[in-house]
């Protein structure tokens, strides 16, 4: 249910606002993978993180993860502690991995809570989408400006939801 769940969002939000232009061909492929996690500590999820890392790095048919934390205690300050941990992990063994963060609460720095713009990382639970660097690259390299695609996100997501 809750993978189900998250693939809805992706392919009914995500894909269909096009609000990352570039998730629609591995979700028309089946490479992205949902994992759902249901390790409430820390250590746990860290190590849960690291395995994933490693799966991905020897099934490259895979292109994608969202690991999906079901523990509704994990606010969005927490969240954030334990993103940071994941993107210190990645960057300590040189991983070749990007991570993207999505959450229930999630608030951009300097917006307003009811902001529509924070909708574009909002998701119906914690997740940390895990994207690998060469994907990320060919997708930039094949994208006229791909720094216009938050403000663009942002300016749909006003307009469709109304500005706060």
């Amino acid at each position: 249910m809750i993978v189900e769940c998250c693939k809805r969002w992706v392919e009914n939000f995500v894909i269909r606002y096009n609000l990352c232009p570039f998730a629609h061909p591995f979700a028309k492929r089946g490479q992205i993978l949902y994992r759902v996690s249901q390790n409430n500590a820390l250590e746990s999820r860290l190590h849960e993180f690291c395995e994933e890392l490693e799966f991905l790095e020897r099934h490259t048919e895979f292109r994608t993860t969202l690991l999906i934390y079901e523990d509704e205690k994990l606010d969005f300050l927490s969240y954030l502690d334990f993103y940071d941990l994941c993107e210190a992990v990645i960057e300590k063994e040189e991983k070749p991995f990007q991570l993207a963060s999505f959450h229930p609460q999630y608030c951009f720095a300097g917006v307003a809570y009811s902001d529509p713009a924070n909708l574009s990382n909002r998701s119906p639970y914690p997740i940390i989408h895990i994207l690998r660097l060469d994907d990320v690259a060919e997708a930039i390299a094949s994208h006229p400006d791909t720094t216009l695609i938050p403000e663009r996100n942002i300016n749909f997501l006003r307009q469709k939801y109304g500005k706060t």
